[in-house]
This record gives C-alpha cells, structure tokens and sequence, in this order.
C-alpha cells in the first residue's frame, strides 16, 4: 500500500509513504521526488514501517512548508528538513491502563500518547501547526506540531468510546465488560465510564451471573484471563496468543447459566472447563471438532443445563462452515448443519425457555440470513423474509418474551414479535432510531435494567429501550427528554392500508407537549418526518403517504418521554 501527499506550498513536490507486509524485505518508508513523481529517491532512512504497514500508514506535508512532513504508521514521525533522520513524536504504548477513562482528553501515561494503527493524518488549512490522526483508537490532536496531542473521543460519552467487534457481557447494569479489537478489554462499573484491561485485542468476555467478583476477558486465539476481584486485576488462565493451535482471531468462550462452573472455548477444539476456568481441556474425547484448519467461531450454551451447546466452525480443511450439538458437555457432538446455506455462522441463540429452540444467524449475501429450529438443530427454518441481504452477525431472544427476537446486521436492528413455530413469516421491523446510517452491529445485549445493549464496529457502545410489539396501542416508552407526557399513551393508524393520507389517533395525552413523526421502510431509511403540536387529551395528526412507494412502513411517534411504534402498509 502506497500513501501520496504533495505539499500546497510546492506542488512539484511529491512524498510517498510505501507499506509492507510483516517479514518482507520489500521497499518501504518515505520516499520523494522534486519533479512531479517523474523520479523518485529514499527521502529517509529512518525505519518508522514495521508490521502494520501493509494496514495503515500515512504520509502529509505541510501547506506552509514543503520540508515538514509527518509519517505515520505505530507511531507518528516528523522532519523539518524534506526526509533525512525523523523524529518520533508519539508513543502509543504509553496506554494508561487501569486509571483512565476511555474517551478522557489524555489516556495515557504522557501527552505524546497515540493510539497504534494511524490510518491517516491531515493538517488543518487553518492552521499548519494542527494535526490530526485517525487511528484504530479514535481520532487524535495536536496543536503545537506533534509535540503534545489530546483524544477527541469523548464526543461519543463515558461508555461509548470506540467498539470494534464488541462482544458484551454484563451483570447488573452497572457492570459491564467489553471486549473491543485492537482496544483492549473495556470495564464499566458506573460513572464516570470504561476503562482498558489486559490490552491488546479484547475479545469475548464473561461475567460469573452468581457472583461477579469473578470476570473474564480475553486475547485473540483463545488466550484466556480471569479476574477475582470484579475486573480490578486480571490473571492468565490459559495462553493460545502465539496462535500455535490454530483458532479464529475472535475465540469464544461461555459460561453455563445452569452451573457456573462449567465453560467452555473454542480453538479447533472444544475447551472445556470444569472449575469456573481455572484449568482447560479438550472436549470431544481430544479431537478437532470439524478438523485441524477449521477452528470452532461460535458456542452457545443452554440454560438449563451445562451439558447442553450448541458450536459453530469456520470453513477449512476442505470442509465447509458447520453446525453442531452435544447433549454430554462436550463429549460427542451431532452434526446439525442440515439445509442451511454455506456461510459463516455468525451466532447462535437458544430459546431461555425451550433449548430445543435455537436461531442461527449467517454472514455473506445472495442467500437468507436468519434459520429457526425447533427440534435442536434436526431441522431448519427461513425466517428471513423482509430482511436485507446483508452479513447478520448476531441475535437474541427477549428473556421476557421469547417470541420477540432481535437481530444485529450491517445495516443496524431489526426486530419481530410472535415469533414461533415457524409456520408463518415473521414481519421484521427496523429499530434503527438515533443511530447513524449503516451501524454495523456485531453484538446484542440484554441488561439487568431491560435495556438492550449493542457493539458495533467502528461506533461505539449504545444502550436503548428493549422494542416493543408493533401491533396494536402500546405503553408508554420513557425516553431521555422532560416529563411532559405520561399515562398509557395510545396510538392508532387509519385507514390501513393505505393509498394517500391517513391519521394517527394518540389518546391519553396528559399535558401539551411536541411529537415528532418519523417513518421508516423496511430497509431502516427514514423516508418522511415532521413535528406536530399534540394538546391534552385525544389528538388526530394528519399524515400523507401518497409519494410513498408501495409496501410496509413504521411510523414512530415520539415525544419528550414516550415513543410510540406503529404498523403502516401503503398500497
């Protein structure tokens, strides 16, 4: 990968930024040329390319000065003069574990602190002394020519920081953990926010529901740490992070709900645990559980009993992506892949009633995302109709209903409720409000306060309402905002179906107050939105769908406190 810039105040002036791949002994670092790129020579000899450059690195020149320029890969580096020996300007294993919080102005131990993996860096036009880099951490500062920076990450608040491939456990709603790739192991135990653990990639995390002295994060490949303390100091447990047994870089690990001190991991064998982690084997009387190059990527476990999973592997080893379950704690496994698509196996969630019961979601496109079986795996059905053909990475079921299941896609939420033998489509309802366009959402969960909580990739940790049924009046939904509505506010939609204008009837209004009206396709895309004045009482908003295409639509009444959700089909 090859990085350009050309400085305003000489634009014959050209530098290049050149990457490569760990162990090669290609060319790289900073290059230049005076005359438009038509020759070029080393500018430095300085070796500032190391293992990422094949990933992020880059190069910029001042506006003001052609012979300032800054590079970029780790760490970021400057010269005054045009190239020759470049002076490194931040440290980014200056991380301040433990006693920051994630999103502070400073997180680490000195002002030159960067986070690793800067992807690009721009100087303002404004100012040829302002720098900012974008990196695998968030966005980064400096006023005064690299000497000093400041995180520009606190726009995203206390435990909102960046989430890339979060994967969420949690106890009670004020402590959380949270493992985030390329940014470690995030702990949240109330205000002010999150703070790193064990460093490196944080991956899958668990949290003993008995008892949550006793945590646990983890390393990629399945290296495993445990925390006696509720995540104040972590140990090594078990060590895979050379990769030297072959796992994916995301390794599962799970407790069972039903004796805390079973669990179990995957690399291409089944970890098991039967003293709350302190000690592993391998499951599956030692063998591979599809084969030596096809590592297992999801468990999920009953929660009835410990002997109840349900795994997932990637493809490898000239097997394809597979299914399985063992009813023996890991002892024998049946193959339950079945009729289902060949791609990835995103996740897998068991019905907290009825562990026969379990939904798989699948990554890819050109084929259907989300499979329901009723009989533990020994049959399959497409429950997929009306979502978008993009990679689904994860589901639940709501523990208060298990006929309400949520998904996480590349597009955002989806939602369906009466969800249950299969026999009739489910309709899924995008729940994407207050989230930017295209969330990628990699992970789903529900608190102890009923709030459904979501890691995503690249924006950040969000917490929201669990969805509520689309069909019929529903309650009132308190949002942030002043108390100005309250009671069992109702909502109607007629005529429905629909060609041209309609109304939406919202009874039980205690006091004025301002509605906003949002309506969304299935796709999740806010096609209209208005404000309306709602008074005491009944109220008739008057609404008009005749520039919509035809099909089903949500309309979304919100106000300060209550938001409620409503089925529309235009014909």
């Amino acid at each position: 990968m090859i990085r350009l810039n050309i400085s305003a105040a000489n634009t014959s002036k050209v530098y290049a930024s050149i990457g490569k791949s760990p162990g090669s002994s290609a060319s790289s670092g900073l290059y230049s040329s005076s005359n438009n790129g038509s020759t070029w020579s080393k500018a430095s000899s300085t070796a500032y390319i190391n293992n990422q450059g094949w990933y992020a690195h880059d190069v910029v020149a001042s506006p003001s000065n052609a012979n300032t320029v800054y590079v970029a890969e780790m760490d970021i580096y400057r010269t005054t003069t045009g190239g020759g020996t470049l002076s490194k300007r931040s440290d980014w294993s200056k991380w301040d574990f433990n006693n920051t919080t994630v999103g502070a102005t400073y997180e680490g131990t000195t002002t030159n602190y960067v986070h690793a993996d800067i992807h690009r860096l721009y100087i303002s036009p404004f100012s040829s002394t302002t720098l900012f880099a974008c990196t695998d951490g968030g966005l980064f500062k400096s006023t005064n020519s690299a000497t000093s920076f400041i995180g520009l990450n606190a726009v995203c608040k206390s435990d909102t920081d960046l989430c890339l491939h979060g994967r969420i456990k949690y106890q009670t709603a004020n402590f959380m953990i949270c493992g985030l790739q390329d940014n470690a192991t995030f702990v949240y135990a109330g205000l002010p926010g999150c703070k790193r653990k064990i460093g490196g990639d944080g991956f899958s995390a668990v949290i003993d529901p008995t008892n949550d002295n006793t945590c646990f994060g983890s390393l990629y490949y399945f290296t495993v740490y445990k925390s006696t303390n509720r995540a104040s100091t972590f140990s090594t447990v078990y060590s895979n992070s050379s990769g030297s047994e072959k796992a994916c870089f995301s390794a599962p690990l799970v407790m069972s709900p039903a004796n805390t001190n079973v669990m179990y991991g995957g690399t291409i064998y089944l970890k098991k645990s039967t003293n709350k982690g302190s000690t592993w084997s391998n499951a599956n009387g030692g063998a591979a559980l599809s084969n030596s190059s096809a590592p297992i990527l999801k468990l999920t476990v009953s929660s009835y009993s410990a002997d109840k999973l349900y795994a997932s592997t990637v493809p490898g080893g000239g097997a394809r992506s597979r299914l399985f379950r063992s009813t023996n704690g890991g002892g024998a496994f049946n193959e339950i892949t079945g009729t289902l698509p060949d791609r990835y196996y995103t996740d897998i969630a068991v019905d907290p009633n009825n562990d026969d019961h379990i939904i798989v979601t699948l990554s890819g496109f050109g084929s259907s995302h989300v499979f329901m079986s009723n009989n533990q795996g020994n049959s399959w059905v497409d429950i997929s109709a009306g979502l978008p053909d993009v990679p689904h990475n994860t589901v639940v079921f709501d523990p208060a209903n298990a006929q309400t299941v949520i998904v996480g896609n590349d597009l955002g939420i989806y939602y369906a409720t009466g969800v249950t033998d299969g026999s009739t489509q489910p309709e899924w309802i995008p729940y994407n409000d207050g989230l930017t366009d295209a969330t990628m959402v990699m992970d789903l969960a529900v608190a102890a306060n009923n709030k459904l909580r979501l890691g995503t990739h690249g924006k950040g940790l969000w917490e929201t309402d669990m969805p509520e049924s689309a069909s019929g009046p529903l309650p009132e939904r308190p949002v942030a905002g002043n108390n100005m509505v309250g009671g069992k506010i109702t909502a109607a939609v007629y005529p429905n179906p629909v060609a041209g204008k309609f109304n939406i009837a919202v009874s039980n209004v205690i006091q004025p107050a301002t509605a906003t009206v949002r309506i969304y396709n299935m796709s999740g895309q806010m096609v209209q939105q208005f404000n309306t004045a709602l008074q005491k009482g009944r109220n008739t908003i008057q609404a008009d769908a005749s520039r919509l295409q035809k099909g089903n639509y949500q309309v979304v009444i919100q106000t300060g406190t209550a938001r409620i959700v409503q089925k529309l089909v235009k014909q």
